[in-house]
């Protein structure tokens, strides 16, 4: 499961989790929380927009993950962000 806050043009809470279902396949799940703003017309309208950007988001990184593998050491860049200290939380789940 994470949990995503966005700030900005407007406050979003997204938890995404992810279930596997066998070797290959998994099931994605995201649910989203907008801030509201003004009246319910214009959240809905930014809440759609929103999502929808998530969604093409989303479906540009098939192509990566359907291509991953897994690298005990991987390399990371300057602009990983904070997934070194990530990776060693998540370990302690995996055998």
């Amino acid at each position: 499961m994470g949990i995503v806050r966005f700030k900005g043009i407007v406050e979003t809470l997204n938890i995404g989790t992810t279930t596997p279902i066998d070797e290959e396949h998994c099931h994605l799940r995201f649910n989203f929380s907008i801030k509201k703003l003004g009246g319910a017309d214009t959240t809905r309208g930014v809440g759609k927009a929103f999502v929808n950007e998530v969604k093409q988001q989303v479906e540009q990184d098939i192509p990566i993950w359907e291509n991953k593998i897994h690298l005990s050491k991987p390399l990371l860049c300057d602009g990983d962000g904070p997934i070194a200290p990530y990776r060693r939380w998540a370990g302690q789940f995996h055998v």
